[in-house]
C-alpha cells in the first residue's frame, strides 16, 4: 500500500465523492491498485459523465460545466483542487468518461510518495 498525508487524502476523496454524489449516479466506486507507473487511486460514478468537449476544462478553477446546476452550492473548485493536490505530490490526474457511462478520475502517485521506513503520523 501507500500513504498520503491525512488532510490531502481527505480533501481528495471528499471532493471527488461530493462531485460524484452531486453530478453522478450510484454506485460510486473507489479503487486502488499498484501498477508499473505507480500507485493508483480512482473514483468512478455511473452518471452521464462530462461532455467530451468539456473534459479539458474540468480542472480549471471556478469552471461550472453545467449552468443548470448553479444552485447546488458548488463553486467549481473541486476537480481543480484535486488535480493540484495530486500534482503537488508528484502524481498525475486523469479525468475521463467510462465507456459504460459515468466519470472516472484516476490519480497515479509515484512509488516514493512516502519513503518506506519513515514514520508519518499524519498519513492515512
Amino acid at each position: 500500500g501507500f500513504c498520503l498525508p491525512t488532510a490531502t487524502l481527505d480533501r481528495i476523496l471528499s471532493n471527488l465523492l461530493d462531485n460524484a454524489h452531486a453530478y453522478g449516479a450510484p454506485p460510486v466506486l473507489v479503487e486502488t491498485a499498484r501498477t508499473p507507473a505507480g500507485y493508483v487511486l480512482a473514483v468512478s460514478d455511473h452518471g452521464s459523465g462530462i461532455a467530451p468537449r468539456d473534459l479539458a476544462a474540468a480542472t480549471r478553477p471556478f469552471v461550472r460545466l453545467d449552468p443548470a446546476r448553479g444552485g447546488n452550492g458548488h463553486s467549481g473548485l473541486g476537480l481543480a483542487i484535486v488535480e493540484r493536490l495530486v500534482l503537488r505530490l508528484g502524481g498525475a490526474c486523469e479525468i475521463g468518461n467510462r465507456p459504460e457511462g459515468g466519470l472516472r478520475v484516476a490519480m497515479t502517485f509515484p512509488f516514493d510518495v512516502v519513503p518506506k521506513g519513515e514514520p508519518h503520523p499524519q498519513a492515512a
